[in-house]
């Protein structure tokens, strides 16, 4: 009865040493919620949204949730993950299947053109195409329209009708 009596005793030290240790994790980091996208690239998601309407557009998608590396090597295929695990792109355009048609960057003065030519060739690998507009001067919807039709296979599930 005894030794019973001390293992839960230490069980319960132990709780709350642990939720205490939480408690004073979760106070020693502290934490902001912030924006997903900037008002820019809000009014572009909607202009997205309206040029595709019925497909899906994704903001913000992590690179490594659309390609992953092909290397059998462990090493090089840790490397090469490595290369777009911090990487995200601005909106992925999918049918209403959920095919993936293409990558948009909405390019701002932010924007590296050397970085940008790399990560272009990076998805251009996996077979994804990559558009680019400018920040400042963004496409219509029917020119957005236009470019996505382009790049969909003829075969794909939906048809944007006679509105183009």
């Amino acid at each position: 009865l005894h030794t019973a009596y001390r293992r839960q005793r230490q069980m319960c030290i132990r709780d709350r040493a642990y939720t205490a240790g939480t408690f004073l994790r979760a106070h020693l980091y502290r934490y902001t919620a912030q924006n997903i996208m900037t008002g820019n690239e809000v009014e572009f998601f909607k202009r997205l949204l309206r040029a595709n309407p019925q497909g899906y557009v994704f903001p913000q998608v992590a690179m490594s949730a659309l390609i992953a590396p092909t290397v059998r090597n462990a090493n090089a295929r840790l490397t090469a993950f490595r290369r777009i695990s911090q990487k995200r792109v601005d909106y992925a355009i999918y049918t209403d299947k959920l095919e993936l048609i293409c990558v948009v960057e909405l390019d701002d003065r932010t924007h590296n053109a050397r970085k940008d030519a790399e990560r272009d060739e990076i998805l251009m690998s996996a077979g994804i195409s990559t558009l680019r507009w400018q920040s400042t001067y963004k496409p219509s919807e029917p020119d957005i329209r236009r470019a996505f039709e382009s790049l969909r296979p003829s075969d794909a599930f939906f048809s944007y009708g006679s509105s183009v």
